[in-house]
């Protein structure tokens, strides 16, 4: 291990306060998704599943061993796997790979950066391009020329009573 148990606290709590500000922005709901951060090229600090961020403790975050997760590229989707399963780690790594961001296949987005806030300004670009995405599907399927969210919400209601039938 080539970090300090100085570095590695301070880093610990960045996770944790980094946690805490993805629920304040809205870019989590509740208990998913989860935040690292790179302690060397071979290992990583990272907030363990299902743990509330606001109650998670510092110590609760496991060191784990890593591939490198390089940054640059077009987002992938990475094969669906249960969470904390090796499955969804090697899709995860393999979408991963030239790129700073992936989506794991019935999960969500996983983003690196060279710091927090390199990471949280991907994850905000990721969110801003899925919604801007969103809109687009939303007015080619209905014909209609503007966006709200109460267009998307009677289109996916008409599709599901549709599939009903």
């Amino acid at each position: 291990m080539a970090w300090d148990k100085e570095t590695e606290l301070r880093l610990r709590q960045v996770i944790k306060d980094s946690g805490v500000a993805l629920l304040a922005e809205n870019l989590v709901q509740g208990t998913w998704g989860n935040t690292a951060v790179r302690l060397d090229e071979d290992h990583m600090l990272v907030t363990p599943t299902g743990l509330d961020y606001i109650a998670l403790a510092p110590e609760d975050m496991p060191v784990v061993q890593i591939s490198d997760p390089s940054v640059c590229g077009s987002c992938r989707v990475g094969a669906y796997g249960l969470p904390g399963t090796k499955k969804l780690k090697n899709g995860t790594v393999e979408a991963m790979q030239g790129r700073n961001a992936c989506f794991m296949a019935n999960h969500g987005v996983f983003c690196a950066g060279k710091d927090m806030d390199e990471a949280f300004e991907i994850i905000r670009i990721m969110e801003k391009s899925c919604y801007q995405y969103i809109q687009e599907c939303t007015l080619k399927a209905t014909g209609q020329s503007t966006y709200s969210d109460e267009l998307l919400f009677d289109y996916f209601v008409a599709q599901k009573s549709a599939k009903k039938k």
